[in-house]
């Protein structure tokens, strides 16, 4: 019996050895999870030198009104055609948040100043009013920055630079280029479009019948399915005539017409001249030595036409060219271990979480996620334009007159 109370006192010592032995295992473990979660965030945090934003101007009404139902639509769209609506405006001023939480730790006092981000906007209303609430969003008035009124504790004014549209090769691709628009017509009769077009003559000749729109090529059947795109982006009513079966077939078009007008897959040429002056924005920009007083972050609005010819440019995948509202390229450069990294938000609706993804830049056919700035640079040379070279390349006669109606 002695013994065997023995045996048993020995077990029990043992079981409570073992349980403290894998309790403080345990605990190694979490510590070390605990280190690596830790060291995750820090590495995440690191210093960036440079941030560069492109962005997609916010949720807007449709470009033009639908000729058979114009006075319904005006009432529909009280803002504008063409204008940033309620949704819009939510969106982009939820963007701004966004950015500060994601940057503000890169600047004293984890806060960006008016003086610390320089915004620049394509000229058009929608683009001005998305820099408008993207600043509204990334730098509310805080301490010495508040001021004297009603609303001098909730907004205050941050800079936002343009250029008159023709001239604007940064931000707008359809600024004054002679070559780039002899590219750009010779698409539209191009066999690649002309065959599309072919395999989808019924339909496009049925909604020209039921509608009475004349919709002779892929431009003008992308601006018809603009109004059908917005309406359902908005929650408005479809035409009757639009079931989910033709509202599909005609989105494909809409999104096929993209390609073929704002990417290089058709004219490779307009790679360099529609993306190359904001290439070499871009990659110059996020090079202190190039210009060591330039802001830490930059913020560039435009259109989702100007963000697709940089996705081409940049060799992204283009298999989904239908880019949402709000969408967002972002340049981030550590100059101590001399990488870019490259980020890419997709905002689903206005109230949706914005989560930023990793994009993989094709280089020497793999895909890394860290590269040199230097190779970059070299790699993406043969696009760069200063605005001169624009000119030249373009054949503008540069004689100062506006060649061109800056609201088209």
């Amino acid at each position: 019996m002695i013994i065997d109370k023995i045996i048993d006192f020995f077990v029990l010592l043992i079981m409570k050895l073992i349980n403290i032995f894998s309790l403080f295992f345990y605990q190694i473990i979490l510590h070390d999870l605990c280190s690596l979660a830790s060291s995750s965030l820090s590495e995440k945090r690191k210093h960036l030198d440079r941030i560069i934003v492109v962005v997609r101007h916010g949720d807007r009404a449709p470009l033009f009104p639908f000729a058979f139902d114009r006075d319904r639509m005006n009432e529909l769209w009280p803002n504008g055609y063409g204008y940033l609506t309620s949704e819009g405006r939510t969106r982009m001023y939820r963007i701004g948040q966004f950015l500060r939480r994601r940057y503000s730790y890169q600047f004293p006092g984890r806060y960006i100043s008016p003086r610390d981000v320089y915004i620049r906007s394509s000229t058009i209303p929608r683009c001005l009013e998305s820099s408008q609430l993207i600043a509204a969003g990334l730098s509310p008035p805080i301490g010495v920055w508040q001021w004297k009124s009603d609303i001098g504790e909730l907004w205050q004014p941050v800079p936002i630079f343009t250029v008159q549209r023709w001239r604007e090769a940064l931000l707008n691709p359809s600024s004054n280029c002679e070559l780039a628009f002899r590219l750009f017509e010779r698409i539209r009769n191009s066999p690649v479009v002309k065959n599309y077009l072919l395999l989808h003559q019924e339909i496009i000749q049925n909604i020209s019948c039921i509608t009475h729109e004349n919709l002779r090529d892929h431009r003008e059947i992308r601006e018809f399915v603009d109004n059908l795109v917005s309406s359902k982006h908005h929650g408005r009513r479809l035409p009757k005539w639009c079931t989910a079966n033709v509202y599909n077939q005609l989105k494909e078009i809409f999104d096929i017409s993209l390609r073929f007008d704002y990417t290089g897959e058709i004219e490779p040429e307009l790679r360099r001249l529609r993306a190359g002056v904001l290439m070499n924005e871009i990659f110059k920009g996020l090079d202190p030595d190039i210009d060591p007083y330039r802001s830490r972050l930059s913020i560039y609005v435009t259109h989702d036409s100007q963000l697709l010819h940089l996705r081409d440019a940049l060799g992204l995948d283009m298999n989904s060219v239908s880019l949402m509202f709000g969408s967002m390229l972002m340049f981030e450069y550590n100059k101590q271990e001399d990488s870019v990294h490259l980020y890419s938000a997709n905002v689903p609706g206005p109230m949706d979480r914005i989560t930023a993804e990793e994009l993989k830049i094709p280089v020497c056919e793999k895909n890394l996620t860290r590269i040199p700035l230097g190779y970059l640079q070299t790699k993406y040379k043969h696009l760069f334009l200063d605005l001169d070279e624009f000119d030249r390349q373009c054949g503008n006669s540069n004689d100062g007159k506006q060649p061109m109606d800056p609201y088209l």
